[in-house]
C-alpha cells in the first residue's frame, strides 16, 4: 500500500459524502470508504472506479500537484518504469536531473555521444579551430594518416596557401636553395611541382613532419572542403575543450540536444536519484501514465 496525503473533499465533491459522514470513515482507505458507501446504497459510490480511469480525477484525488505525491508513488516504481517516466520529461527538467552526475562522469557521458551530436554540443563554446589546439599529437597524425584523405586533397591546401606562407613552409621542408628566384606565380608553381612530384612515401613523409600549428591549419582546411572527414576524429578528442568549463556550462550546452540524448544519460544515474528527476514530470501527464501503464499502483494508493 502506498500512503499519501490524498484530497478527501473530492469524496464530497463527486460522491455527495458529507465532511460528517467522512470523519465516521477515519480509519478506513479510500476504497473502504467507496465499498461501504455502495453497500448503504449511495448511487454515485459506483462511479468510484470510474472515476480512477479519469486523468483530471486521479489527478485531483491523489493531490498530484504536490511534489510530495508524485515522489511517495514514483519511489514505489521498479528501475525499469522509471525508464517509461523520463521520455515524458521536457528539456530542462532533464537537464536539471544532469546535474548529478560529476563533471567526470558527463564528460564520459558527451563521449558516448554520436559525433554528430557530440560537435553539436561542443560547438556552442568552442570553434573547430579550438578543438584541433587541444587535441593530442597522436590523433593528428592518425587523422592525416587516413585512407579517406587522398593527395589531391592535401594539394588543394597548399595551392591555395599564401605566397609568403607557401615559400615559408617549402623552405623549412626542402631548404631555401630550393626556392627559386623568379616571380611570385612563377616560383609558388616551381614549389608546388616539387611537392606533387614526391612519392607517396615521401609526401607522406613531408605531412607527418609538419609541425603541430602546420598540421592544424591543414587538417582545419580539410575538414572544411570535406566535412565528413570530421567522422575521423575519436569522440574523447573531440570532446576535449570541454574539460575547460566549469559544469554550469557544460550542462548549458547540453541543451543542444535531442530529448532521446538527454534521456539516456539521465537513465545512468543511481534509481534514488531517477527518482527524484523524474518527481518533476508534469502532474496531469503522470496521472495518464498511472492509468495507462500503471493501473495496479492506482489501486495500491486508493486499498
Amino acid at each position: 500500500m502506498i500512503e499519501l496525503n490524498v484530497d478527501l473533499s473530492f469524496l464530497s465533491k463527486y460522491f455527495e459524502l458529507t465532511t460528517q459522514r467522512l470523519s465516521g470513515y477515519a480509519s478506513k482507505s479510500i476504497n473502504e470508504i467507496m465499498k461501504e458507501e455502495e453497500r448503504l446504497g449511495n448511487p454515485k459510490a459506483a462511479g468510484f472506479e470510474s472515476a480512477l480511469r479519469d486523468p483530471a480525477k486521479v489527478a485531483e484525488l491523489f493531490m498530484l500537484m504536490d511534489p510530495q505525491n508524485r515522489y511517495l508513488i514514483i519511489r514505489n516504481l521498479s528501475s525499469e518504469d522509471l525508464s517509461k517516466l523520463l521520455p515524458h520529461l521536457n528539456k530542462a527538467d532533464l537537464i536539471w536531473g544532469l546535474k548529478y552526475f560529476t563533471k567526470d562522469k558527463l564528460m564520459e557521458l558527451m563521449e558516448e555521444l554520436p559525433k554528430k551530436e557530440l560537435y553539436a554540443v561542443v560547438m556552442q563554446n568552442f570553434t573547430m579551430e579550438d578543438i584541433l589546439k587541444l587535441m593530442p599529437k597522436d590523433e593528428l597524425d592518425k587523422f592525416l594518416e587516413s585512407d579517406k584523405i587522398e593527395k589531391q586533397d592535401i594539394m588543394k591546401y597548399f595551392k591555395q596557401m599564401d605566397y609568403k606562407d607557401l615559400q615559408k613552409f617549402f623552405t623549412e621542408y626542402f631548404g631555401k636553395e630550393m626556392a627559386q628566384e623568379g616571380s611570385p606565380s612563377e616560383n609558388s608553381f616551381n614549389m608546388l611541382q616539387t611537392i606533387e612530384s614526391l612519392s607517396a612515401q615521401e609526401f607522406q613523409k613531408m605531412i607527418m613532419d609538419m609541425n603541430p600549428e602546420a598540421k592544424q591549419g591543414l587538417i582545419f582546411n580539410l575538414v572544411e572542403n570535406k566535412p565528413e572527414l570530421l567522422m575521423e576524429f575519436q569522440n574523447k578528442s573531440i570532446a576535449r575543450p570541454m574539460m575547460l568549463l566549469e559544469k554550469p556550462d557544460i550542462l548549458k550546452s547540453l541543451q543542444v540536444l535531442e530529448n532521446e540524448f538527454l534521456i539516456k544519460m539521465v537513465d545512468q544515474l543511481p534509481d534514488d536519484l531517477i527518482q527524484v528527476v523524474a518527481t518533476q514530470i508534469d502532474p496531469k501527464i503522470f496521472a495518464d501514465i498511472l492509468i495507462d501503464k500503471f493501473p495496479d499502483v492506482i489501486k495500491q494508493i486508493a486499498l
